[in-house]
């Protein structure tokens, strides 16, 4: 049985700042709530702001947006015709709101193929890897594990979860198939079920995929463990969250502030993990297949040892040059135990399980090489000023939703449709701009700067 409901909506921002760790989490063996350790500062809390045990704040820059890909898009494009690359297909569209021509490419084969193709549905192989970072030393000398095989402490249910973090998920509707709507329609065609990334493409195409078995998935190839020293600039800790069951509508249930959990986060400097990943990578991965990197209650900065930058990152997707001029994409991503981060408002935990997988797989299914242009846009979700790609999650960060697969409710976030991007018709579901309704027109041009 699934359930689907709309949990809250926080806006966030790019250039938000964000304490996490050394200052708003307690050593090993301080099982002192953090939030009585460093009580929420600065008054009235804000609508948006979110604490991260008890730090109060702007919420944290859920994906990392790197710079437009150097990458030749045309060159990339005819290695996919000869099967050296993922399989892919473009369109070129003009934007009433410059009047520019703007060409996109996106994983899988054209909605809008003529008839005679019978089948648009692809399906892509996934190699995870399981990422497992120690930390020499940490408590009492003995090391401190950040791992995806290790169940998550806490989960909105308000207990430890029965299975390993990346069981969870692969047992999500990132994965598995169940029956999704969007605005209001029924995308599965003539599928019973559906996996949430496939959904997504077809809601957003739906004028040309109503009627056919177009759509883009998944499918998970055996998991490769790795473990690897956490690199130099690491900083982990233990702290204590509060863990009790949560409605969907955001509200904590019999919640006691005074029972804890302890649980452990890691918050390490990008540019040296980044290093690690693409050595793994290119040890891993193949140019017609995507490679995810799966962690837990982990965190990334430009410099975990400033407050004010810390745990700004929280998952990306990148594209490398790999060997005999291939290119290799991956994307990285965490699950976070249940109440790192809550609502300071109601309390309610944010980002939970597979929320920034979401917004990830979506991201690279849309973009996978990043070479996507689009008119400038900004001033929404985590974009406080004007960028000019195609990556359709960070327009509706802090946006979440929550869907009951198998007993267990999951939580995802809004998408943005391509048309909001070029402010063209729309020709997704419900004529609307997102996934789940959240944009119900065209993006503006964007003018602003830092």
């Amino acid at each position: 049985m699934t359930t689907m409901s709309r949990i809250l909506k926080t806006t966030l921002g790019l250039g938000a700042t964000f304490a996490l760790l050394s200052g708003a989490a307690a050593w090993a063996g301080d099982q002192t709530p953090a939030s009585t350790r460093l009580p929420v500062t600065g008054g009235t809390v804000q609508p948006g702001q979110v604490s991260f045990g008890g730090i109060t704040g702007p919420g944290p820059v859920v994906h990392w947006t790197r710079p437009r890909s150097a990458l030749n898009p045309l060159q990339i494009r005819r290695k996919s015709a000869d099967g050296a690359a993922l399989p892919l297909w473009s369109r070129t569209v003009t934007s009433p709101l410059d009047n520019l021509d703007y060409t996109y490419t996106e994983v899988g084969i054209d909605p809008g193929s003529p008839k005679t193709i019978a089948h648009r549905h692809t399906q892509i192989q996934v190699q995870p890897i399981l990422l497992t970072l120690e930390m020499p030393g940490q408590v009492s000398g003995k090391n401190l594990t950040f791992s995806p095989v290790d169940p998550m402490a806490c989960t909105s249910a308000g207990q430890a979860d029965t299975i390993s973090a990346y069981q969870r998920l692969k047992q999500s509707p990132l994965f598995k198939r169940t029956p999704m709507t969007s605005n209001g329609v029924q995308v599965s065609g003539n599928m019973p079920d559906i996996t949430l990334i496939n959904a997504f493409q077809r809601a957003q195409f739906w004028n040309d995929a109503q009627n056919t078995d177009y759509g883009v998935s998944f499918g998970l190839l055996p998991e490769i463990s790795v473990m690897r020293s956490a690199p130099p600039l690491s900083v982990g800790k233990y702290f204590a969250i509060g863990c009790s069951p949560f409605t969907s509508a955001g509200k904590r249930l019999n919640f006691n502030s005074k029972k804890t959990i302890l649980t452990t986060a890691l918050n390490v400097n990008f540019d040296q993990f980044d290093l690690l990943v693409q050595e793994i990578v290119q040890k891993y991965a193949k140019p017609n297949q995507l490679t995810i990197i799966v962690l837990r209650n982990f965190l990334l900065s430009f410099d975990v040892w400033e407050r004010k930058d810390h745990g700004k990152i929280l998952g990306y997707h990148n594209a490398i040059s790999g060997k005999d001029n291939s290119t290799l994409t991956y994307a990285v991503s965490t699950m976070l135990d249940s109440g790192i981060y809550t609502d300071t408002q109601t309390q309610a935990p944010l980002f939970n399980d597979i929320y920034f997988w979401s917004h990830e797989l979506a991201e690279w299914v849309n973009d996978p090489y990043g070479t996507n242009p689009t008119p400038a846009w900004g001033q929404i979700g985590q974009v406080q000023f004007c960028q000019d790609n195609l990556e359709v999650g960070d327009p509706l960060t802090g946006t979440e939703y929550a869907l009951t697969l198998d007993n267990f409710t999951y939580h995802f976030q809004d998408l943005a449709f391509v048309d909001w991007f070029y402010g063209t018709k729309s020709q997704g579901t419900g004529k609307q701009y997102s996934f789940m309704g959240g944009l119900t027109t065209a993006s503006t041009l964007c003018k602003v700067t830092p």
